[in-house]
C-alpha cells in the first residue's frame, strides 16, 4: 500500500501542476479582456495594469505576445508614449516570434507617427524583405513612400522680420502750363520732377519747406 502511495504522489503533484497552470492561463485571459474593458472605458493605465498581470501570470508565449501587443497599442494609441511602445515593440521581436511579423509593422508605424522618418524607413524596409507577401506588405509600400517624401522635404525656413517704417506724406502737384505735363512729388527733404513731355526725370535735393498734412 505504502509502494502504491508513493507511485500515487508524482502524478497527484503533476496533475495539481496542470491544474494550476490552466488556472493562471485563465487568470490571464480573463485579464486580458479585462484590459480591452479598460481601454472601451477609457481607463488606460487600468489596462496597462491588466495586460501586466496576464502577461505575467501566463507560462504559454503566445498569451505572453499578445499581452505584450495589446500594452504597446495603449501606449502608442492612447497614452502618447512611444518610447514606452517602442521599447515594447522591440521586445516582441526580439522574444516572441509568433508576433514579430506585426510588431515589426506597428514600430516602423509608431516611429513614423513620432516623424522618426529615418529609424521609420529602416524598420519599414526591413519588413518588405522580411515579409514579401506579409500581411502588412501594402500598408508598409504606402508607408515607404510617405516617409521618403518626407525626408526629401527642405528644412522650414524661417519667416523675415519685416520692420515697419512710416512713410513721408507724399503731395502731388500737376503742372497747368500748356503743352508740358509735369508732375512734383515733395516729400521732406526730396523734390522730385518728372516731365512727361521730354521723358526727363529729374531728382533734385534742396531744402523744401513742408508740413505733413
Amino acid at each position: 500500500i505504502i509502494l502504491i502511495l508513493f507511485l500515487l504522489i508524482p502524478f497527484s503533484l503533476a496533475q495539481a501542476a496542470e491544474a494550476n497552470t490552466t488556472n493562471l492561463e485563465g487568470f490571464a485571459m480573463w485579464n486580458i479582456n479585462y484590459g480591452s474593458l479598460m481601454i472601451d472605458e477609457g481607463k488606460y493605465l487600468e489596462a496597462i495594469e491588466a495586460y501586466d498581470a496576464a502577461f505575467d501570470a501566463s507560462q504559454r508565449p503566445k498569451t505572453k505576445g499578445k499581452a505584450l501587443l495589446q500594452k504597446a497599442m495603449v501606449y502608442a494609441v492612447y497614452l502618447d508614449a512611444p518610447d514606452d511602445a517602442i521599447r515594447t515593440y522591440k521586445k516582441l521581436i526580439q522574444e516572441y516570434p509568433e508576433f514579430k511579423e506585426t510588431a515589426i509593422y506597428k514600430l516602423g508605424l509608431v516611429l513614423f507617427d513620432n516623424s522618426r522618418f529615418k529609424e521609420a524607413l529602416e524598420v519599414l524596409e526591413s519588413y518588405r524583405k522580411q515579409y514579401v507577401r506579409g500581411r502588412y506588405a501594402y500598408h508598409t509600400e504606402v508607408l515607404i513612400k510617405e516617409v521618403q517624401n518626407a525626408l526629401k522635404l527642405p528644412e522650414p525656413v524661417k519667416p523675415p522680420v519685416i520692420v515697419s517704417i512710416p512713410r513721408p506724406l507724399i503731395r502731388v502737384r500737376l503742372s497747368k502750363r500748356k503743352n508740358i505735363n509735369t508732375m512734383v512729388l515733395k516729400a521732406p527733404d526730396l523734390t522730385i520732377s518728372f516731365n512727361k513731355s521730354t521723358k526727363y526725370f529729374n531728382a533734385l535735393l534742396e531744402e523744401v519747406n513742408w508740413k505733413q498734412e
